[in-house]
């Protein structure tokens, strides 16, 4: 059964009232399901969808009309009565009062509106499917690029405070004449750059703060200082299904993208039933009953109640060659239908690999650099101890400083690129849901 992405519509107004909650993945979550304006666009459209199947069920549908009609006439008649003109003006009123069915029997060009519209109406839901699920994307994407820029600011702050401690020991050295002005320039260009940096990444977490704040609404912007980044335990759970083929197989059948072009293929197709029914007879039946007044100038003063029921028999034979012309158009529409949909299938498992590799990978990676972060850690213990034993230089410790910074930086943007890639590759295969943003969630500190 389709999910429903607005069920949790209760706790979302319940969450929406707790402003004193941290700013986590699924808090953020639900308020732009409230706030943010192109999944608004989307609930509209979607709402405008749904009404495709209706009309296009009232081709098939009983069409029932009142007409009335009140007029005063005056009426200049010339008679040739036994050779002789005569001529009269008389004044009357007429009246008509009709109530007219019409129930189509045999109707294919209504029947493949019908259908069409069906189809619309399920390519209108798959595309908001789609809509929620860029939602979701953009949302993380947002949501990670605080955290990163976030994680940026501290780890710049960090080698700033770490620089300066350096800095003000060779100074104090050089004082002391048991270092040299070479040590103490060093250190400071080094300082001057990093703080440069640190001015860099304050500009871009105040950027990526009002994107995000665009996306979760105004009342987020309170939340941002409770933002955490990844647990220290950054443990990865097993990828299921395991193997590619298994993936691949699921995103071609629940892909939204792709089911949203199947449907519209589907329309495509019966908008050309719809153009060859050009050709064919239609039968209706037809019913009506009608009051009437001096309705013609031969019935004046005289009152008619007619009831009549029959049926009805069209049958196109030319129109100027608009059927045929019609139907080779929709044809090629079709046609364009289905190279669409083969080339989006191309493109989703294209992506879909690229997002598994990752994960794969990225596992790889965020353990190797779990172990490289410790391991600058100690190289910079050592260089320090070295430094004093006379083994090494100043230029060491900057260098192995440096190093610690980028991979801690390096580790932040695996975790992150992780936590996307795996989203990414659920959205290939269904609707993500707020249960999936809470699995992404509980990576989180």
């Amino acid at each position: 059964m389709r999910k429903t992405f607005l069920a949790s519509a209760a706790f979302i107004g319940m969450a929406a009232t707790c402003s004193a909650w941290s700013l986590d993945l699924v808090r953020a979550y639900q308020a732009a399901l409230q706030n943010d304006a192109q999944f608004q666009a989307a609930l509209r459209e979607r709402d405008a969808g749904l009404q495709y199947q209706e009309i296009g069920r009232s081709n098939l549908l009983p069409v029932l009309q009142w007409s009335y009609s009140d007029s005063q006439n005056k009426l200049t008649r010339t008679q040739d009565i036994l050779g002789k003109s005569v001529t009269d003006s008389p004044d009357y009123r007429s009246q008509s009062n009709v109530l007219s069915l019409r129930q189509p029997l045999v109707n294919f060009e209504g029947l493949a509106r019908y259908r069409q519209g069906v189809a619309q109406t399920s390519q209108s839901l798959a595309t908001f499917d789609v809509q929620a699920n860029a939602l979701a994307i953009r949302l993380m994407e947002a949501y990670a690029n605080v955290l990163f820029t976030k994680e940026q600011v501290a780890l710049t702050q960090a080698e700033l405070n770490s620089l300066r401690e350096v800095m003000k020991a060779n100074e104090a050295m050089w004082k002391k004449g048991e270092s040299t002005r070479t040590d103490v320039l060093e250190t400071r260009s080094r300082y001057l750059i990093s703080e440069a940096q640190f001015l860099e990444a304050q500009a871009s977490l105040d950027f990526a703060q009002r994107q995000l704040e665009g996306i979760a609404g105004d009342e987020v912007r309170s939340e941002f200082e409770n933002m955490r980044g990844p647990r220290q335990d950054f443990t990865l759970r097993p990828l299921l299904p395991a193997t590619i083929e298994e993936w691949q197989q699921l995103a071609h059948d629940n892909n939204p993208d792709i089911r949203a072009l199947r449907h519209a293929m589907e329309a495509a197709r019966q908008d050309m039933e719809r153009s060859r029914a050009g050709h064919l007879p239609r039968l209706d039946l037809v019913a009506s009953v009608s009051r009437s007044l001096s309705e013609t100038v031969n019935t004046i003063n005289q009152r008619l109640n007619n009831q009549s029921t029959g049926v009805q028999l069209t049958l196109p034979l030319y129109s100027g060659g608009a059927v045929s012309a019609t139907s080779q158009q929709t044809a090629a529409n079709y046609e364009k239908s289905q190279a669409l949909l083969n080339a989006k299938i191309n493109e989703v498992m294209v992506d879909l690999r690229k997002q598994f590799n990752q994960i794969r990978t990225g596992g790889t990676r965020i353990e190797a650099l779990k172990e490289a972060v410790d391991s600058a850690e100690n190289l910079v213990i050592a260089v320090r101890k070295s430094i004093t034993g006379g083994q090494r230089v100043n230029a060491d410790l900057l260098n192995a400083m440096q190093q610690l910074h980028t991979v801690k930086k390096d580790q932040a943007q695996a975790r992150l690129s992780y936590l996307q890639a795996w989203l990414r590759i659920k959205a290939h295969t269904g609707l993500v849901d707020e249960q999936d943003m809470e699995q992404i969630a509980a990576y989180f500190r």
